[in-house]
């Protein structure tokens, strides 16, 4: 397992990484709006790097929007920061992606006017994931999504498959 830790200004801990081969874990604990850059570059890397290029755009938008969510609603510890952990891990057939936080309130779906510039992260996250679940745990929740391989036909491209 390879493990980075990056330090950022004044010496606050930005996120620890560790990596191993399908695997990335990132500890966020010191989150913040400018994080978010770094983190969607170290996913889409990883993801280039495991020949899942094809995940990318998915993976980093529903990422970029659950730690979105974890900035404008978690409790903020002493240093004013939220914090998160990331998890993306290879599955036969997909992509498995678990964001930890800190609250334990359930995401709710918004009702957005037309012109309102916030409220649709969470039916964003459910358009594109597979499958989603939401997990109470010991001080907070866990937020599962599942991307999953297109099906492909015999010729090896996407699209509807012969039974």
């Amino acid at each position: 397992m390879h493990v980075t830790n990056t330090v950022g200004e004044r010496g606050i801990r930005r996120a620890t990484t560790a990596s191993a081969p399908g695997r990335l874990v990132m500890d966020l604990s010191d989150l913040r709006t400018v994080s978010l850059r770094p983190v969607r570059e170290t996913l889409r890397a990883h993801l280039q790097m495991w020949g899942l290029s094809y995940f990318e755009d998915r993976a980093v938008l529903v990422v970029t929007e659950l730690l979105t969510n974890v900035l404008l609603h978690a409790r903020l510890d002493s240093t004013q920061c939220a914090s998160a952990k990331l998890l993306m891990q290879t599955e036969v057939g997909g992509l498995t992606l678990v964001v930890s936080d800190n609250l334990e309130r359930q995401p709710v779906p918004g009702s957005p006017g037309p012109l309102d510039e916030s409220g649709r992260g969470w039916a964003l996250i459910n358009a594109f994931a597979d499958e989603v679940s939401v997990s109470t745990v010991p001080g907070g929740k866990d937020i599962s999504i599942t991307l999953l391989r297109p099906k492909t036909n015999a010729q090896g491209e996407a699209g509807p498959v012969a039974a």
